[in-house]
């Protein structure tokens, strides 16, 4: 470290000066930042998250990846997995309680399950849907399919779009355009069987 010119110290030559106050505004800068978006987040109608985070948090990152593999075999859940799923880099005790609920959920369905009847329909039949910027994080929206084999589901899916649409057709036609893929991938393998 050099003391800087005209302000140097001869009696004591490593000697800094240390500033009253902070050069630029650093000290203050990120402080003002923060309490500008603060005040502007407020005004828009967000709220600030009343959880704690979780101290150890691989607990709630286990049980969450264990849910993920539920999934497969009870869709009821996808949705609600999904979105715990977007805070395993911070949980908070609120995401823990949503946890512990679909655990409890999954308790009490123990004896329910997905069942093909036996039936001489085997129309191929999807359902898709989709909702517009319903998420408030991110303005993206969800969109989901359902296919049917004759009255039996056999394939499912509930995602959250990867890009944020201008128009609601746009969207309804994106959505449409991931069950007709997944149509035909379907109508294929029942065709190579």
């Amino acid at each position: 470290m050099v003391q800087p010119p005209r302000c140097v110290h001869s009696n004591n030559p490593f000697y800094v000066y240390k500033f009253p106050k902070a050069l630029y505004g650093l000290k203050q800068t990120p402080r003002a930042g923060y309490t500008k978006l603060s005040s502007s987040l407020t005004c828009w109608g967000f709220k600030q998250s009343q959880g704690q985070p979780l101290e150890d948090p691989t607990l709630y990152c286990s049980v969450v990846r264990a849910l993920q593999y539920c999934t497969l075999t009870c869709p009821d859940i996808c949705f609600t997995v999904n979105k715990v799923c977007q805070f395993m880099h911070c949980p908070t005790n609120v995401h823990w309680q949503t946890v512990k609920r679909i655990l409890r959920y999954l308790h009490g369905i123990v004896s329910h399950g997905l069942s093909i009847a036996a039936s001489s329909d085997l129309s191929l039949t999807c359902y898709t849907d989709a909702d517009w910027a319903s998420c408030l994080d991110d303005r993206r929206g969800t969109s989901g399919y359902c296919t049917l084999l004759g009255s039996s589901l056999i394939s499912w899916s509930s995602f959250k779009q990867k890009v944020v649409s201008r128009s609601s057709s746009k969207f309804e036609y994106r959505g449409l355009a991931n069950a007709a893929t997944e149509l035909t991938w379907v109508e294929s393998l029942l065709h190579e069987l």
